[in-house]
């Protein structure tokens, strides 16, 4: 008898609390390593705090900028894929927080002529946009 036309039962009870002891890059989920219709908004918040504080990890400015906006790009992508009705984090309020910083930043460093002195500058704004934005994900 060939077992390979055969339908299999998933206990799907136990898929969806096994999905849910492990925290997913955003690249797992794209790649559908959980099955997008069992997306819920917990997987979700635990992958956006996770690529948060792997942005918080780097250390250079540029590549800390082109992080954000990959990520972006990311978010976007996976928003098209998973169920409608579940909340998915974009980065308007981690820009929106990021433009005060930032133009403080300017501001303080207006005087300075060092271009490194700017650069660390930049990227503590940018790390106090993503902590602000941590804490508000962490809220909800």
């Amino acid at each position: 008898m060939s077992i390979t036309n055969r339908p299999f039962k998933v206990n799907m009870n136990y898929l969806n609390d096994k999905i849910h002891e492990d925290v997913y890059t955003i690249d797992e989920l794209l790649k559908e390593v959980v099955p997008f219709s069992l997306v819920d908004k917990e997987i979700i918040k635990a992958m956006y705090l996770l690529e948060l504080e792997s942005l918080l990890t780097i250390t250079d400015v540029n590549k800390l900028a082109r992080s954000i906006v990959s990520l972006e790009r990311k978010l976007y992508k996976l928003s098209d894929l998973i169920p409608a009705h579940l909340e998915m984090p974009d980065l308007s309020t981690f820009y929106l927080s990021l433009s005060p910083v930032f133009l403080q930043t300017l501001c303080e460093e207006d005087d300075n002529e060092e271009p490194n002195s700017l650069k660390g500058q930049w990227l503590k704004a940018f790390r106090i946009a993503i902590e602000e934005e941590v804490s508000s994900w962490q809220e909800k």
